[in-house]
């Protein structure tokens, strides 16, 4: 994933270019980007997959190994080189073998990361030192969040789909946890 930065002076139109840097996998969407206090963090997922150009200049699949690694990474701009520099980086226990990001959602010192293949780990992870991310807690129940949405200051809704023992999805899921450090759970679902 490519990743470049601007700095829009919108009273006089004006974009100027900043940096950019290249990381390993694909971000789900636009929460799986943020900035803050500096930092750059990105959640993406690498999938073991390779492409080839064949004799008549079509793309194909030259090899294909299904594996999944999913990456946190915190980033900073280095202006004077126009690039990214890695500050922390996170991929180690984020997610079972083979699951993919399914949502994402940043609030000040911590991310939430939902990985899903059969089950849904809500991975709770404290970014207060970028150059150390650690994952606190996490939460595992069948099915997957696909949005995350914050409540209070220990609280956040998961909307998702729920799904039988082999990741077979069979409904749609909304559901409460309690995030509080150390004592992370699930409160409802519905």
């Amino acid at each position: 994933l490519t990743i470049s930065q601007f700095a829009l002076d919108l009273v006089k139109a004006d974009v100027k270019y900043v940096a950019a840097g290249i990381v390993d996998g694909m971000m789900l969407n636009q929460f799986s980007m943020d900035y803050y206090k500096g930092y750059l963090r990105v959640a993406t997922t690498d999938v073991g997959a390779s492409w080839k150009v064949d004799k008549d200049g079509y793309i194909e699949w030259d090899t294909y190994e299904r594996r999944a690694i999913n990456h946190l990474y915190v980033l900073e701009t280095n202006t004077r080189t126009q690039t990214f520099k890695l500050i922390g980086h996170l991929s180690e226990g984020l997610g079972k073998p083979d699951e993919t990001i399914k949502s994402v959602r940043f609030l000040g010192d911590t991310a939430y990361i939902v990985t899903f293949l059969n089950t849904d780990p809500l991975y709770i992870i404290d970014l207060s030192d970028p150059a150390n991310p650690v994952i606190t807690d996490d939460i595992e129940l069948p099915g997957f969040d696909v949005y995350q949405h914050p409540f209070g200051d220990s609280f956040v809704l998961g909307l998702g789909y729920s799904a039988d023992d082999n990741g077979w999805t069979n409904g749609v899921k909304l559901t409460a946890y309690n995030t509080t450090a150390g004592s992370a759970h699930e409160i409802q679902t519905y």
